[in-house]
């Protein structure tokens, strides 16, 4: 069963890109797209967005927000040499308290 989350948590995703060697490493570019349950699609891109933190050499995080109650989905997309991309959701109750 999925972990549930609350309104006001922040989920930390974490990502790590290795090559072919299976040792981490950098991508060109990467992206994560964030839906919210509404269906409200978000695009963050590194290098540049200071959403997605680069914590070392093919290791990332972003902090999200969970607003609202229902199922966000995460897409995580890589460019260049390292091209990958991965899905994931959370489910966000309701408040006991709204």
């Amino acid at each position: 069963m999925a972990a549930k989350w609350l309104i006001g948590e922040v989920a930390r995703l974490g990502l790590e890109i290795v090559n072919i060697n299976d040792q981490l490493a950098d991508p060109t570019s990467l992206r994560l797209k964030v839906k919210t349950p509404a269906g409200v699609i978000t695009t963050y891109a590194w290098p540049g967005a200071p959403e997605i933190v680069r914590d070392s050499v093919g290791v990332f995080h972003a902090n999200v927000v969970l607003a609202e109650p229902g199922t966000y989905a995460f897409r995580f997309e890589s460019d260049g040499v390292l091209m990958g991309a991965g899905e994931r959701t959370l489910q966000v109750q309701k408040s006991l308290f709204a």
